[in-house]
């Protein structure tokens, strides 16, 4: 298992509300809980986290009560925060690159900057970046070792 990992949102949400591969993200959590393996992410994670819990509450996947205590468990990750301010430059290189979004640029470009694997459960961001980076893990396809 590796000892330093940048996980994104799609894998940390998994913690918490029930999906397809929430078994696998667990295997993660539970070795960062242990300390064994060390979560880098953007500080722009965070922002991500509260969205996630609010778009379940908008589909009526989670009531206010689920979704504050999921956004409490997030926030709580014990976590190295990047500044997206630091790799902003490799961010917007890497977007346009890859026509991605900025904001999955950003977890690309904290985990070359910490030189890690990214760990994700976006199925479209690991098929666009499949042919450019080996270290992009996709969560139910690539198994947590």
């Amino acid at each position: 298992m590796p000892e330093r990992i940048c996980l994104d949102t799609s894998v940390a949400a998994k913690w918490v509300f029930p999906e397809v591969n929430s078994q696998q993200a667990k295997h993660i959590q539970t070795d960062v809980g242990n300390g064994r393996t060390h979560i880098v992410v953007p500080d722009s994670f965070f922002v991500e986290c509260v969205s996630v819990a609010y778009h379940k509450l908008q589909q009526s996947l989670a009531n206010m009560e689920q979704a504050q205590a999921a956004v409490d468990i997030l926030h709580q990750l014990p976590a190295d925060v990047t500044s997206v301010r630091d790799v902003a430059h490799q961010s917007i290189t890497l977007a346009e690159r890859l026509n991605i979004t900025v904001w999955d640029a950003a977890y690309l470009a904290v985990a070359e900057y910490h030189g890690c694997e990214l760990w994700t459960a976006d199925r479209k961001l690991a098929r666009k970046t499949q042919l450019h980076f080996d270290w992009v893990k996709l969560l139910g396809v690539d198994q947590w070792q």
